[in-house]
């Protein structure tokens, strides 16, 4: 099973392209939405053997990758954990940004309106969830629940709590948008664009989430 681990990794990892912290987070964040099929029933749903070997996994499959990939490269993430979930912190220039892979899997529907969860289909990568800082739930304060930590659960007998650091103030994407916006329109557009099936409720979400990105740049 190791072995197998490795394999996928090392793979994942070659592709990293190397030109800056950012790209290689979108990388692995791009990838892993691509890859995995988000699954309730697979057997190793919570491992990163579900997530990387499997291709089958819920949030602790997404997040435990996300950081094991990133260490690989020396890119420094730490998972966190509410009472329901899991995400990422990544660190860029010494401020921690929030990045939750799973919540930006939010898989795509068919003609008749039914979810499906494309393992392998890179259609539905959205980065609503991509180096988010504290700014970003004021906008989205129906987030706060599923991102509220739960310490107890990190916690060891006999040791030191943990301390998570404070994320950034203000959103990564938001604090260089003269450097990104431009980019990450570009995925964000092309992603949009090869759907393979259209939702008129998702078209006028993705609608709203472009107005606002729009708004930002100009």
């Amino acid at each position: 099973m190791t072995s197998e681990i490795d394999i996928a990794t090392d793979k994942i990892v070659a592709g990293a392209p190397r030109t800056s912290e950012f790209e290689d987070y979108k990388y692995f964040h791009d990838t892993l939405v691509t890859l995995i099929e988000y699954n309730m029933t697979a057997p190793y749903r919570f491992s990163i053997y579900g997530a990387l070997v499997e291709h089958r996994a819920v949030c602790e499959g997404y997040g435990e990758s996300f950081k094991l990939l990133a260490r690989k490269i020396g890119l420094d993430v730490i998972c966190v954990p509410s009472k329901e979930h899991l995400w990422n912190y990544a660190r860029i220039d010494n401020h921690w940004y929030l990045v939750d892979i799973t919540f930006d899997d939010p898989g795509t529907t068919n003609k008749n309106g039914e979810l499906v969860y494309a393992s392998g289909n890179g259609s539905n990568v959205i980065y609503t969830y991509f180096m988010v800082g504290e700014d970003f739930f004021t906008t989205h304060s129906y987030s706060i629940k599923s991102h509220t930590i739960n310490k107890s659960l990190t916690y060891v007998k006999n040791t030191k709590e943990f301390e998570f650091p404070e994320l950034s103030e203000i959103s990564y994407t938001i604090k260089y948008k003269g450097q990104l916006s431009s980019n990450l329109m570009n995925s964000m557009m092309d992603g949009a664009l090869s759907s393979y099936s259209f939702n008129p409720i998702r078209s006028l979400i993705q609608s709203i989430l472009f107005g606002f990105i729009l708004i930002y740049i100009i």
